[in-house]
């Protein structure tokens, strides 16, 4: 069966199934043995992601990691290949943040650092009274666009956040609701001298301007991540959100 795929079965509300060799998904409570820095990739398509500098572990059915806000994040392998004939993706991180002005994800030409191409992709920071998450990508024009996901008082909660990209137009939500959208050029680390590269880093710092603001240090919990070669539907982040709040007392 192929193609990305809703289902209803024994009318328990399940995850958006992806499209074969198309996919990362770590799970935490299953993709992690609780020692060691080896993320396990439970798509099955061995994109086994790497904790660095030891984040704590909780383990459980809501099971996350805790990145303390200092040297501690998250790292995809090179997914470039994905990426060949088509920039179509969707980014979801479930978080918890436990601090403001923080980077959740960035876009890199290298595994967890920010040496080379780097941008943020998802941050999170303080704006007025509240906080605010915002969502984007690199353009090598204008530097970091980006759309706001969501504004309220997020600090020490869960959210689903998700960065959509179908070619032309970024998409935000936050706990499967739409936020803002925006066509935004993506300069790819490819498309901008950096080779055939592209990482995600959950939690790194990032010194890109995103927003009006540098996010730092990712302080909070990381929880389940899954990254699509395909734009996501409203319909499927919210059937992803779905699957996936109760485990996070949602």
């Amino acid at each position: 069966m192929t193609g990305i795929m809703m289902a209803m079965m024994n009318n328990v509300v399940t995850a958006v199934q992806p499209v074969s060799g198309s996919y990362v998904y770590y799970d935490p409570t299953t993709s992690y043995s609780g020692s060691g820095s080896t993320l396990t990739d439970l798509s099955g398509n061995g994109k086994n992601g790497t904790l660095f500098n030891s984040p704590t572990y909780t383990s459980g059915a809501g099971a996350y990691f805790t990145l303390n806000g200092t040297n501690q994040s998250i790292s995809t392998p090179n997914l470039f290949f994905g990426l060949v004939g088509s920039e179509l993706t969707t980014v979801e991180v479930w978080v918890y943040p436990t601090a403001t002005n923080g980077a959740v994800f960035s876009d890199a030409s290298q595994q967890g650092n920010a040496t080379g191409y780097h941008a943020s992709g998802g941050a999170f920071h303080t704006f007025g009274p509240s906080q605010r998450y915002q969502v984007g990508f690199w353009d090598a024009g204008s530097g970091v666009n980006g759309v706001v996901a969501g504004t309220g008082s997020y600090l020490n909660s869960w959210k689903q956040l998700v960065r959509v990209y179908n070619g032309t137009t970024c998409s935000s939500y936050l706990n499967g609701v739409a936020g803002a959208s925006s066509n935004i050029t993506w300069t790819t680390p490819r498309e901008n001298g950096n080779g055939n590269n592209w990482f995600v880093n959950f939690g790194y710092t990032e010194s890109t301007t995103f927003g009006g603001i540098t996010a730092g240090w990712f302080t909070g919990r990381i929880g389940v991540i899954r990254i699509y070669y395909a734009a996501l539907t409203a319909a499927q982040v919210l059937q992803n959100y779905n699957a996936t709040k109760s485990r996070y007392g949602l």
